[in-house]
């Protein structure tokens, strides 16, 4: 009686220790696509703003154009941009002639948007179905100024950086992790080999969590048979004697608490998978706008100013293209050491916003401090002396928007975001390696100027 008892305990403990770990290490992977994902969604969404603005007409093409170049450049993991008309011409493409799956592709999203006023992302599987080097694409739908859909904006990605997190993660011999649309399409899977489920009659533990922001779900499946192995090891010696009962007990034990450090160890690293950006370093866009969400409320609280530094790396797509993307890395990170370097007060947020686009949000810092730490990180890039032979400049430099609010109940963060990157552009188009920022911060951009 006191053996079954503590067989079923045993199983009991296995089978909810199972079920937590899927269900945390789902979450921890969902969590880990919202964030790979929103670095692209962050240039969908600056090309929805500016598709918005001026439109798709061909005298805006040429700086649609630049734009998608701007961003194309440094964001290997986006393989094509475009902005697509209602009726499924790509406009501006940041490619040249597409692939049949990527049109049908295109073609797909489209019509999706045709039929969901939603503003937000979606995710559209490739037409051809999944391959071993595939692609995803994500779309934002963009209005003309009567509210009607005047097209929509595409990236295509390779679903190479998922699938390496996901082929990391050891889900047993049985096991897998797949990512679906909310259609129920595969996205990808690990093992990438596309290994099938074992014969029907298995069972089997699966844990399903949904990718924050966009249509997709985290599924990971355990097969029964690898969970509760040690299990039925275990329940075989402690039928054999009291002896093997207490040696069971105390591998199972050590076996446990080992997994459950592992377990620890795997949502740590997640979560700093989440947290910071894996070439330089620093917060990366998610971070960055929950900090900027509470630094506005404190200065709602407080009256104080928000200041927000918007850096770009100038010529940054020739420097990669004559010197390759190892040495564009080093720059990246290098740019990253100087913007923690000058803004490194406590409550100063650094991060990089995507490509090679940075941001330094200043909390309760008027706009001559922030214009004067602006022109610290303009020097101090520039005194790095790195050559690039394509730039005026003979070296590397940045260019920096300046824009400081007081926080009030008619305005939002996005205001600030948006004035710092408008006085960027301008920064870009009259020369690079240098500075912009208003007169004052009661005299903020209103209409943004083109890029240079």
């Amino acid at each position: 009686m006191v053996y079954a008892w503590q067989t079923y305990a045993g199983w009991k403990a296995v089978d909810n220790d199972v079920e937590r770990q899927a269900g945390n290490l789902a979450a921890s992977l969902a969590q880990q696509s919202s964030s790979s994902l929103e670095l692209t969604d962050s240039v969908l969404q600056r090309m929805q703003f500016w598709a918005a603005l001026r439109g798709i007409a061909p005298p805006q093409r040429p700086l649609l154009r630049a734009l998608l170049w701007v961003r194309i450049s440094s964001m290997r993991s986006i393989r094509e941009l475009a902005f697509v008309d209602p009726h499924g011409r790509a406009v501006v493409r940041s490619g040249a002639v597409p692939s049949a799956d990527t049109a049908a592709t295109e073609r797909r999203a489209l019509a999706y948007h045709a039929t969901h006023p939603s503003l937000g992302p979606w995710v559209t599987a490739p037409a051809s179905g999944l391959q071993p080097d595939g692609s995803l694409t994500v779309s934002r739908r963009f209005n003309d100024r009567r509210g009607q859909m005047a097209g929509i904006v595409v990236a295509t990605v390779r679903i190479a950086s998922l699938q390496r997190v996901y082929d990391a993660v050891d889900v047993g011999r049985g096991g897998r992790i797949v990512l679906l649309l909310d259609s129920g399409e595969t996205m990808l899977q690990s093992p990438s080999a596309l290994a099938r489920s074992p014969v029907g009659g298995t069972s089997r533990v699966v844990a399903f969590r949904r990718v924050t922001g966009f249509p997709l779900v985290v599924a990971i499946e355990f097969a029964s048979a690898d969970a509760f192995a040690a299990w039925r090891v275990a329940s075989i010696v402690d039928f054999f004697g009291v002896c093997g009962a207490i040696l069971t007990f105390v591998l199972l034990a050590g076996a446990l608490l080992a997994e459950m450090k592992r377990n620890v160890q795997t949502r740590e690293q997640l979560a700093l998978f989440a947290s910071f950006d894996g070439l330089t370093g620093l917060f990366n866009r998610r971070e960055f706008d929950i900090a900027i969400e509470r630094e506005w409320q404190a200065g709602l609280r407080d009256g104080t100013p928000v200041a927000l530094l918007m850096v770009d790396v100038d010529s940054f797509k020739s420097y990669n293209d004559r010197n390759g993307h190892q040495l564009g890395d080093a720059v990246l990170r290098q740019i990253a050491l100087t913007l923690r370097k000058t803004c490194g007060r406590p409550r100063d947020v650094v991060a990089r916003y995507g490509g090679e686009e940075f941001v330094a949000l200043l909390s309760a810092t008027p706009l001559a401090g922030a214009v004067h730490l602006a022109e610290n990180v303009r020097r101090g890039v520039a005194d790095c002396g790195i050559e690039h032979a394509a730039s005026p400049y003979a070296v590397v430099t940045v260019s920096v928007g300046v824009a400081t609010m007081v926080p009030t109940r008619d305005r939002s963060s996005a205001d600030l975001i948006r004035a710092a990157d408008i006085l960027l552009y301008e920064a870009k188009r009259t020369g690079k390696n240098r500075v912009v920022a208003p007169a004052d911060s009661d005299h903020l951009p209103q209409t943004p100027h083109a890029p240079g």
